[in-house]
């Protein structure tokens, strides 16, 4: 009997050893199958979904402590570390639990690859459409609140249940050209009057903004105050005269945007009011960051909450 069971097994290799941490790295749970741990495959996806479900409803959130996305960021990353962990334990006795040669085992376990990574992409596809996607600052018009080589989360989901919060950070289909993303901040909703003239904003008649926070020879920043919303906004007397914006009604379904960085920010001062059908959702948190100019990881930024 005991021989039997001996003979049911194939031996694992040390180069199949190898390929089992490829297959359990490049679709969850391939690993497992190889060695004929069907169970274990799908208990081991099941607790994956759960785990990263988590994770990214800790992502989309725009309230709570900073300590949140480091949490959700790490149960991210340490998913597939686990995973891979585990099946190269099992695969270190040298057994598998599939009988049969090995072609066998391939056949299968590429059978299982292909379906779970359609059924996973078809996931990822679904929630960066209805729920929460990732973006990455390409320019400076936000700055200094974000910066060029930010990655940041949006929530895609926020608008399907609330309106949009003047003085949040949102992004949205360039009007002129809606396969390109913008990212800006909302100043000015339906019914509310604009005016944007000596480096001071004014909604509705009252001053939104700061006198200078400070006021170094090129860049100076000013603070801009809303009841939901507190920032600060730059100025560069480098980049000419601040784009002024004449007293404007922003019209119903409508919203008004600036960059933060209002000398180098292509705006609604330049092409108009924002439809609400453009807008994608509100940034929530910078889960990374890169700068270029340094080579090197702004390590005080991940996690940083988008003001």
């Amino acid at each position: 009997m005991m021989s039997h069971s001996h003979e049911s097994q194939a031996v694992v290799s040390s180069k199949e050893r190898f390929a089992v941490g490829f297959l359990a790295l490049a679709a969850l749970g391939a690993g497992h199958i190889y060695l004929g741990n069907i169970k274990r495959a799908f208990l081991v996806v099941g607790i994956s979904l759960i785990v990263e479900s988590l994770a990214l409803v800790m992502m989309a959130s725009p309230a709570g402590p900073a300590w949140r996305m480091y949490l959700s960021i790490f149960m991210m990353v340490s998913i597939p570390i686990l995973v891979l962990v585990d099946v190269l334990r099992l695969s270190h006795s040298g057994k598998s639990k599939m009988p049969g040669k090995s072609p066998g085992r391939i056949v299968l376990t590429l059978i299982y690859a292909v379906c779970i990574l359609i059924l996973l992409n078809g996931g990822t596809s679904w929630i960066k459409a209805h729920y929460i996607q990732a973006f990455r600052m390409p320019s400076g018009g936000m700055m200094p609140n974000l910066l060029i080589g930010d990655f940041f989360y949006v929530d895609k989901g926020a608008y399907n249940s609330r309106e949009p919060v003047k003085g949040e950070i949102a992004a949205f289909h360039y009007p002129k050209d809606p396969s390109i993303t913008y990212i800006k901040r909302i100043v000015g909703v339906p019914g509310d009057m604009i005016e944007l003239r000596d480096e001071i904003l004014y909604v509705n008649g009252e001053k939104v903004t700061s006198e200078y926070l400070s006021e170094p020879a090129e860049e100076k920043t000013r603070k801009e105050v809303f009841p939901d919303h507190a920032y600060e906004v730059l100025y560069s007397s480098s980049k000419g005269r601040t784009k002024e914006q004449e007293p404007f009604m922003v019209p119903d379904n409508q919203y008004f945007c600036l960059g933060d960085n209002r000398n180098n920010s292509a705006d609604s001062r330049y092409w108009g009011a924002l439809s609400r059908e453009y807008l994608i959702g509100p940034a929530t948190h910078i889960y990374y960051s890169w700068d270029a100019r340094e080579s090197s990881i702004r390590w005080d930024r991940i996690g940083k909450r988008i003001q």
